[in-house]
């Protein structure tokens, strides 16, 4: 059996092409269903496809152009025939979706339609081609939840993302304004809480933060959720996302006092 090859990229791959040493390029997980060998993938022997997922433990999942997907050793790769350019880091914030209606749909390719009803192109989705929306969700498959200035929200792949243009970053003791109607337009203030079901009295919209809208606060602490506690000049703190914060920090802050109300 072939060493492990050092790297594997996201592109186009031709598996093993002789049966033996293909069968033989599984041994690192036998009787492992998802990375194993089986009767599916004894059919892939020197079959292409598409590498849409690298893993540590140097294995990947393939797309091949029937639309299913498996997960294969790096020992089974016989070429790279290609390699995808680097997906965007997509991060909290807002981002611009590309806007070419032609090209836009080929950019669902690891989420072959009628196998991923989540993530996969649609009609409505190609609605919002070139459109801006705003980050709900990042998730470990490089996809994200996009909130539209409509109030829809539909999942998409990194790869339908053209640009970041808002990105969300807040430190402990910041100065930050909250947003307000004059910043966001038409969408409600609930919106930038819709990450948060109504149970969450912690992160939810309320009636008490939607009263801070426009005012200052110091943040006191920042949470992997993407969510920050502020401090206000009243004494009261409360959580908010990072999306229902103005982007900036305030450095020009004169007279901020904290008194009881």
């Amino acid at each position: 059996m072939e060493d492990v090859p050092k790297t594997v990229s996201r592109g186009r791959v031709r598996l093993i092409s002789e049966t033996a040493a293909y069968q033989a390029s599984f041994d690192r997980f036998k009787e492992d269903e998802l990375n194993g060998y089986t009767a599916g993938k004894a059919k892939r022997c020197g079959a292409e496809g598409r590498v849409v997922q690298v893993y540590s433990d140097q294995t990947v999942t393939i797309l091949f152009d029937d639309g299913e997907k498996l997960d294969f050793p790096f020992e089974t790769i016989g070429e790279q025939l290609s390699v995808d350019g680097p997906l965007l880091p997509v991060t909290w914030g807002r981002v611009k979706l590309h806007g070419d209606g032609l090209t836009f749909r080929p950019l669902f390719f690891r989420f072959p339609e009628g196998t991923d009803s989540v993530n996969c192109w649609s009609e409505e989705k190609q609605k919002y081609c070139g459109s801006e929306g705003r980050v709900v969700k990042l998730f470990g498959d490089s996809t994200v939840t996009l909130a539209f200035d409509d109030g829809k929200q539909f999942d998409f792949p990194f790869e339908a993302v053209e640009k970041q243009t808002e990105t969300l970053s807040f430190k402990k003791t910041a100065v930050v304004r909250v947003k307000s109607a004059e910043v966001f337009g038409a969408s409600p203030f609930q919106h930038f809480f819709s990450r948060f079901d109504p149970s969450d009295e912690l992160n939810s919209w309320s009636e008490a933060k939607s009263a801070k809208q426009g005012m200052l606060g110091v943040i006191t602490e920042v949470f992997g959720d993407a969510t920050a506690t502020l401090l206000f000049e009243d004494l009261q703190m409360m959580d908010f996302p990072f999306e229902a914060l103005e982007a900036e920090a305030v450095t020009n802050v004169q007279g901020f006092q904290f008194v009881q109300s």
